[in-house]
């Protein structure tokens, strides 16, 4: 009976604790025989997982075309590459290209790959001066 009342939600080691907790004399293996023949299984509850609030998405401007000359696409790009050294240690490679002239603007090498390691790029871009157009507008 509380099988059902529970929406099938209670499997037989919850069954055989609440039956305990009744005081009734029964072994977890007679639980789970009368269940089996009497052809009850229990649901399985999925947890709630919290779903991930929508993010803002840049548009795809550049759409992996690299063709110098046209005026509506960004002139550089930034570019992190991992690298394993043979300690075991990881780098990252932070590379600002200007499509155009296929030149590296900028660069930066640290162990770590977070925003910092953009942002020195992009100050050295910055201050080379010869940036028509960036793909992200820059907020440093």
């Amino acid at each position: 009976m509380q099988f059902k009342h529970l929406k099938g939600r209670m499997g037989y080691r919850k069954l055989y604790r609440y039956l305990v907790n009744k005081d009734v004399m029964v072994s977890l293996f007679q639980v789970r025989q009368a269940l089996c023949r009497a052809g009850l299984k229990s649901k399985v509850v999925s947890y709630y997982k919290r779903r991930k609030h929508e993010h803002h998405t840049f548009p795809n401007i550049l759409e992996r075309s690299f063709q110098p000359g046209r005026k509506d696409v960004p002139t550089v790009v930034c570019d992190i590459t991992e690298f394993r050294l043979v300690n075991g240690l990881k780098v990252y490679f932070c590379a600002a290209l200007d499509i155009g002239t296929r030149r590296v603007l900028g660069y930066s090498l640290d162990t770590h790959q977070d925003a910092q390691l953009v942002k020195d790029t992009i100050q050295q871009v910055k201050h080379a001066g010869s940036v028509a157009k960036f793909l992200f507008p820059l907020k440093i």
